[in-house]
This record gives C-alpha cells, structure tokens and sequence, in this order.
C-alpha cells in the first residue's frame, strides 16, 4: 500500500510557522508602513506615559530597524483585530452582536465601560448591619482580571476571533491561543503561575495599572468568588480558552 497524504489545518500551518520564526509574534515587523497611533498617544499621554518616537523602540512600536511591528498595528488606530460581544437571552437566543474595532487599548476601555454598565451594584439593606452591604451582579475582580487576561494573553497571530457571551446568568470570556503546550490547566490556576504570549503588551497593561507583576490573573478570579457558593468555570479546549463567570446575585 502507498503512502496516505492528509492535508494539514490551518492551525498545523501555523503551528510550522511559529516554530521556524524564533522572532515573537510582537517584534515582528507588521507590513505596513502608514500607521497612525491618535488614539494612544492621547491616551498614553494622559496617563503619564511619553508615546514620542524616541520611547517606540523600548514600548516595541519599532523593532531594531524601526519598522513598525505587530504591536504596533494591533495599538494604532489602524489595528485589524476585532472583539466580538455577543448578548443571548434567558432561553439561550442571540439578542445582540457587537464588534469591537479601533486599537486595543481602545477596545479594552470600551469594554470595561460595557461590563461596568452591565454590573450594577446593588444595595443590600437585610444584611443585619448598621451599613449597607455592596453586591455586585458578577465580583469587579473577577470581571476585570478576566476581560485583562483576555486580551492581554490572546495568540494574536491566530485568525480565529475571540469573544466575549453575555446572558443574563454569566458572562463569557473565549480566548483564542489557549494556554501553552509546556502549562496544565492545574498548574495555570497555582498561585504565582504565569506565562506571557505578548509581553510588550503586558508591560504596557501594568503601566496602565491594569495587570500585576507577578501572574495572579487566574488566582484573582477564583479569589473575587471565594465567599460565594458559585464558582468560575475554566475550559483549556484545543487552542482556546474559555473563562466562564457565574452570576452571584440574582435580585
């Protein structure tokens, strides 16, 4: 019998791609030579972090020949990712779908207005105590360590496209890239476990005040959850994660 020839997926391509590029997908140069960075330039600005060109080397807008790299056009106003947000009803129907486009940093304070929006806090007056107790729908912690991982950690160098599902009873965070081969799904939830798929974007996340130092995402999540019977739901399916928080209040 002859040999069988299977066609390889898209996904074992680039999996051969990535291993013959040692150069990380961020430090690679992105094609494009017209960028425009208004968006995050103000934004930066305004947070005290200098965006002129002689700070692009060190914050990975150039690489060492001061092209534009990936991160580059995935933080310019020119960025071609896009975050889905889909809306379901009670009984499971989709509602609504909205896309989320601009540069990223862009797209995470859109959607960290978005999730605080949806997360109104509500006013416990039967708590027993002199002061009213604070509740929140979905924990803040959890809900903002979940958005960060999301974004900060996706394999940007993947054309599948992430989401983030909302219904009324949890919210949903997919993660395209999934975690690395070399981390169990066990020891990604150990305290102090962590790993970076774009680091450049992380340190930018933790100028920002928006990441730890150390990975305390996943710990995060669990911890804003630790006085509720409900708990997170973590899925390591393929090459996607999915992040599944519980509502805790149903009032």
């Amino acid at each position: 019998m002859g040999g069988q020839t299977v066609a390889a997926t898209l996904e074992e391509v680039l999996q051969i791609v990535r291993r013959g590029n040692p150069r990380d997908w961020e430090s690679r140069y992105c094609g494009r030579n017209d960028l425009t960075f208004k968006f995050v330039a103000a934004f930066l600005e305004s947070n005290g972090i200098a965006f002129e060109k002689v700070n692009w080397l060190g914050l990975g807008i150039y690489d060492s020949n001061r092209l534009f790299t990936n991160l580059a056009q995935l933080l310019s106003d020119q960025s071609d990712t896009r975050i889905i947000v889909n809306t379901f009803r009670g009984d499971g129907s989709l509602q609504q779908s909205r896309l989320q486009t601009g540069s990223i940093l862009e797209q995470m304070l859109h959607l960290r207005e978005l999730l605080d929006e949806i997360n109104v806090p509500i006013i416990n007056k039967e708590t027993g105590r002199q002061d009213r107790e604070t509740i929140y729908p979905w924990p803040q912690i959890s809900l903002r360590e979940a958005l960060t991982n999301r974004i900060a950690h996706r394999d940007y160098s993947s054309p599948l496209q992430s989401a983030i599902n909302i219904s009324p009873m949890s919210i949903g965070f997919l993660t395209v890239g999934g975690l690395p081969p070399e981390l169990t799904l066990e020891e990604a939830l150990l305290p102090g476990a962590t790993f970076c798929r774009n680091q450049k974007l992380a340190d930018l996340f933790r100028r920002l005040g928006w990441m730890e130092v150390v990975g305390s995402g996943f710990s995060d999540i669990f911890r804003g959850y630790a006085q509720y019977p409900q708990k997170p739901l973590l899925k390591n399916v393929g090459r996607s994660l999915m992040v599944e928080l519980p509502r805790v209040e149903n009032n």
